[in-house]
């Protein structure tokens, strides 16, 4: 009576629904297909859907925020190179065009840059005992003359941190967008000081590197208003499209 009728297909899906009932434990019918038990999920009442979030990983997202000193924050299940494409799509969505960055940056940069169409303005780091300083106040505004925005590796790959206070300084006299990939950054949220999303107005935190998570886990956030939507767009258009997150 639950299902209706009497024909073979009804009766085949009032023995499914027997046995789900009578099972002993949860038994998966649905993506993914490695069936790991209750975390193996896709977009279930329970689960939410990272799509369009509004129960678990929304609230989750807020606190992030919240923790963070974001005005959004969101999950990333690609790393953070979906977070730095996401970060670009906002940024030229403000109007940047040509943005200064330093050629040691990630290789995901140049592609974002070449997906999106920005001109990047490169800045050569100085060599110190064979390995590259940070960059100087002096070489940035040089930069920024040409450019719209400012994006940054920091933690860079050796370690070093440029002074993010007087780099938000320059990008904020000049109203230019601060941008900082801090994929090997996220513990640093502990250290006010040398913690990326203090200054910047997009930045992208590594979770899988120093953080806990199970897979390429990582999180982008907006500090003001105006950069959520097109932040929001961008991880739409370049974080995974499967509900199975």
């Amino acid at each position: 009576m639950f299902f209706g009728g009497t024909d073979k297909k009804t009766l085949a899906r009032c023995h499914i629904y027997r046995m789900l009932r009578g099972a002993k434990k949860h038994v998966s019918f649905h993506t993914p297909g490695h069936k790991i038990g209750k975390y193996d999920v896709t977009e279930l009442s329970f689960s939410d859907n990272l799509s369009a979030p509004t129960g678990c990983i929304a609230q989750a997202q807020a606190d992030i925020a919240r923790l963070l000193g974001a005005n959004a924050s969101f999950l990333l299940t690609d790393g953070s190179t979906s977070g730095v494409y996401s970060m670009l799509y906002a940024a030229k969505a403000y109007g940047v065009k040509k943005i200064a960055a330093p050629v040691l940056s990630h290789k995901s940069f140049f592609h974002g840059c070449e997906l999106l169409g920005l001109t990047p303005v490169l800045l050569e780091n100085v060599l110190e005992n064979g390995i590259p300083a940070p960059l100087s106040l002096e070489e940035v505004e040089g930069a920024l003359a040409q450019a719209d925005a400012l994006f940054i590796t920091s933690p860079d790959y050796y370690g070093n941190i440029p002074d993010l206070a007087a780099l938000q300084a320059i990008c904020a006299f000049l109203q230019k967008p601060f941008l900082i990939d801090g994929a090997h950054g996220g513990h640093l949220h502990f250290q006010p000081t040398l913690y990326a999303g203090n200054y910047a107005d997009l930045w992208v935190d590594g979770v899988h590197k120093s953080l806990p998570a199970l897979t390429q886990g990582a999180v982008v956030s907006a500090k003001d208003a105006q950069f959520v939507a097109p932040l929001k767009e961008g991880v739409e258009r370049f974080r995974t499209s499967s509900p199975s997150y």
